[in-house]
């Protein structure tokens, strides 16, 4: 799901803005898109309500990555001391997320 749709606390927010801190820190060039999802029937389909997605884009292709796109899937654990991420590349020249 998206991460904006999910943001209902301001600790949370903070925890997001973290996040984003973090990755800009290593790549300084890259823009954070907080709804990387469409909002249609389909997508909502396979939204998955216990993950927080974003993701990150670059200008152009990244040598260091090599890809144009990060994704980042946070899934949220209820008992809170777990907390796992997935990361994907986006390495197809005319793919979108």
């Amino acid at each position: 799901m998206n991460a904006l749709e999910q943001v209902r606390t301001l600790d949370f927010a903070g925890a997001l803005a973290s996040i984003g801190t973090l990755v800009r820190n290593y790549f300084p060039a890259a823009s954070l898109n907080l709804t990387p999802w469409r909002d249609d029937p389909e997508t909502r389909f396979w939204s998955e309500e216990e993950t927080v997605d974003l993701a990150f884009h670059f200008p152009g292709w990244s040598p260091r990555l090599q890809c144009r796109s990060l994704l980042i899937q946070l899934r949220i654990s209820e008992k809170k001391q777990f907390c796992t991420a997935a990361i994907t590349r986006n390495c197809g020249e005319g793919d979108h997320l």
